[in-house]
């Protein structure tokens, strides 16, 4: 069986990612690859960033969650290894009638930590932050802002090839 017998419909984005997927495992692995390059610029730039000066005092004491999650105390120092780009083919779910895993391409934080320092906004801690620190979106939003023309413009040329890879599939 060749591609040609091969009966697919692809509609958006991710289901060109799922497709490619299964049918050149090899070529999206590279998409992945390409826009980690893609990213570099805001994860770098995010990465840079002196995070030690928006830490509280606090985070240096021994903090345990409820659930017995040692969070902190803080090593800044492991907190910059915690900035990730990829992409994701999963398929957007519905809970509590909102959607999630909507999103395909993501540059994120991987530590509760460090999205902790990132988006803190309620309470005392999220008082004493944004006092400390500026609003939310405190690193890694403010490097996205920085770069994102940049990035946008070869997010475009990317999807772009994607489709068109998946749409060679589809014939």
């Amino acid at each position: 069986m060749d591609a040609g017998d091969w009966n697919i419909e692809v509609v958006g984005i991710k289901d060109a990612l799922r497709t490619l997927n299964q049918l050149d495992p090899t070529y999206r692995r590279q998409i992945t690859r390409d826009f980690k390059d893609i990213a570099e610029p805001v994860v770098s730039l995010a990465k840079s960033q002196d995070l030690k000066s928006l830490a509280l005092s606090g985070f240096d004491r021994k903090w345990t969650t409820k659930s017995g999650y040692q969070m902190f105390p803080l090593d800044v120092n492991k907190l910059n290894k915690f900035v990730i780009s990829g992409t994701s083919g999963k398929k957007p779910k519905e809970f509590r009638g909102r959607m999630q895993n909507t999103s395909v391409f993501f540059i994120r934080w991987k530590s509760p930590q460090a999205t902790l320092l990132e988006m803190a906004a309620k309470g005392e801690l999220g008082r004493s932050m944004s006092a400390k620190s500026g609003p939310p979106g405190r690193v890694l939003w403010k490097a996205w802002e920085q770069k994102q023309d940049e990035v946008m413009d070869r997010v475009e040329k990317l999807v772009k090839d994607i489709m068109k890879q998946a749409q060679r599939f589809n014939r």
